[in-house]
């Protein structure tokens, strides 16, 4: 289950909690990001952090002139202090109904936002700023932004090919009927999986970018552990064999790993207990 942190004013935050909820999501509420620490979310576990208008009697008072200015820099601040709490590929979702609020302050906002995250260079955590009120509209909105945020592309598959071996490349493994999974780092030096199936490129969950996260998602979805508690329990025991066996050995910035080579490694393993 994806985490969500919600913060502002309390009179919406816990029905918007609840519509977070009914999306999939596993939903903290606090008055600001770093508010309820010891009892909130890790630093690094929020999938996606969404920010609601703060009440009046918590925002700066504004002066002549400088109310909107304020306002923005209450609210930036509040996106840097959540960074810390956000998951590698996350999503934030900033509400901007205030009252005489237009499409410029609105702008103005997502790129002040989106400035506070690349300078934590956090290039992979997606900005998004909604004027919906309505706590089920902002719910979708902050589903399908952590969906961006984690899409691959096929260009993925193979980055440091030319344009025309790319397209080979990408063009025989859509062709094929067999699964294959890929791995990837990016820029910041996180490993990143995904899996290939006919020409629908899928993302995997690595929680930290490590290599033993890419060996257990890699194991998790070729075996089908996901939901099956008896399975998840017997992959979790094998994901640093496999680690070691199969993964370490691949290439750190790329490897392709088709599913018929995890089977035979499972089946390989296996073989013992199975003759016992």
């Amino acid at each position: 289950m994806n985490t969500a942190l919600v913060t502002g004013g309390t009179e919406r935050i816990h029905a918007l909690a609840y519509a977070l909820t009914r999306e999939g999501f596993d939903a903290f509420v606090r008055e600001t990001p770093t508010s309820g620490l010891a009892q909130g979310p890790k630093p690094g576990s929020v999938d996606c952090y969404v920010q609601l208008p703060s009440p009046s009697a918590s925002r700066p008072e504004p002066d002549a002139g400088s109310g909107d200015v304020g306002r923005l820099v209450h609210r930036v601040d509040a996106v840097a202090r959540a960074l810390p709490l956000l998951a590698p590929e996350a999503a934030i979702v900033l509400v901007a109904d205030d009252d005489g609020w237009d499409n410029d302050r609105c702008r103005a906002l997502h790129a002040l936002a989106g400035a506070a995250v690349t300078k934590q260079a956090r290039s992979s955590v997606r900005v998004a700023v909604v004027d919906s009120g309505e706590a089920g509209q902002i719910a979708a909105v902050a589903r399908r932004e952590l969906g961006q945020a984690r899409a691959v592309s096929l260009a993925d598959v193979a980055p440091d090919l030319a344009y025309t071996d790319w397209r080979d490349e990408v063009l025989s493994l859509t062709s094929s009927t067999e699964t294959t999974y890929f791995g990837w780092q990016r820029d910041d030096g996180l490993r990143r999986a995904a899996v290939l199936r006919h020409a629908v490129l899928s993302p995997l969950t690595t929680v930290d970018g490590s290599n033993r996260e890419v060996a257990r998602a890699v194991l998790f979805d070729a075996v089908g552990a996901a939901g099956d508690p008896e399975l998840e329990i017997w992959a979790e025991k094998l994901t640093d064999e496999f680690l070691a066996d199969v993964i370490a050995p691949l290439p750190n910035n790329h490897f392709e790993l088709p599913i018929h080579e995890v089977a035979a490694w499972v089946v390989c393993r296996s073989l013992p207990s199975l003759v016992l």
